[in-house]
């Protein structure tokens, strides 16, 4: 093995140390856009928006500064991958990936596996891990075509069949269960106990949620268990805690005497 001078190890050693505090700036980046675009900040220079005051002030691409803004306002919680952005061992293209499937609970792993592969790589690892959690969703209350060959090719069925459905919708009053949202647009029934784990199509296991809470709930930023025909408890990232009626009273302390029910939340446990 031949030995390196001493030279290019000190020249070395400076990279590493400029790479790190260049990803550093970068994490002190995202979080100033962050603040400024909760400000609105642009406005006083005479821009329309965040996008437009990093492109001319400081010929940052839209792209890159509303990436950044998105990376600001998560890491406050998403600790672990703060810390590895303010350290400088995690740059933010590989933060950026992180976002679309990491959680609270899963940011440790995710950390471990974007440090030792290459962001192509990490990609590839994130976009399966979409996929799977888009398809999950999907499952919940899709409409399926037969396509197999055979007299039922081209046959149209849903997963919950349309009076179980109508049971749901009409026991949760139009209205997504999500204590405090008030939509009645876009609502998808939710399997509590998803159906990979053996969950049924009966109402008890049958929640109607808004499209935005359905999605949080898939992404593993909400979860919910207990029995949909009683009383359910719903849990917030931030670790707010409801305890919902079927009438969709908030019923606040009660589950803690009650048997706990099946729990709905993403990524399923081990």
């Amino acid at each position: 093995m031949v030995a390196c001078p001493d030279p290019i190890l000190a020249l070395h050693e400076e990279i590493c140390e400029a790479v790190r505090n260049h990803r550093n700036s970068e994490h002190r980046l995202a979080q100033l856009l962050a603040t400024l675009e909760d400000e609105k900040g642009w406005l006083l220079f005479g821009h329309a928006s965040l996008c437009e005051y990093a492109r001319v002030r400081h010929q940052i691409e839209p792209r890159k500064a509303r990436s950044l803004a998105q990376l600001g306002h998560a890491l406050s919680d998403l600790p672990v991958l703060d810390a590895a952005m303010a350290e400088g061992t995690l740059p933010w293209t590989k933060a950026r990936e992180l976002l679309r499937v990491v959680v609270p609970e899963t940011q440790q792993t995710w950390l471990e596996r974007a440090q030792k592969c290459p962001s192509r790589d990490l990609g590839a690892l994130v976009g399966a891990e979409a996929s799977e959690t888009i398809c999950e969703e999907a499952c919940c209350d899709a409409e399926v075509v037969d396509l197999r060959p055979g007299p039922e090719q081209g046959h149209l069925s849903r997963t919950v069949a349309p009076a179980t459905r109508r049971a749901v919708v009409h026991r949760d009053r139009r209205t997504c269960r999500v204590p405090g949202c008030n939509n009645r647009l876009y609502g998808a029934v939710h399997h509590i106990v998803s159906r990979l784990r053996g969950g049924g199509h009966g109402t008890g296991n049958l929640v109607l949620l808004c499209t935005c809470h359905h999605r949080q709930l898939h992404e593993g930023r909400l979860a919910i268990e207990g029995d949909a025909d009683g009383v359910l408890r719903i849990e917030h990232p931030d670790g707010r805690v409801a305890h919902v009626g079927r009438g969709g009273e908030v019923e606040e302390g009660r589950l803690g005497a009650l048997e706990r029910g099946p729990r709905s939340v993403y990524p399923p446990p081990e």
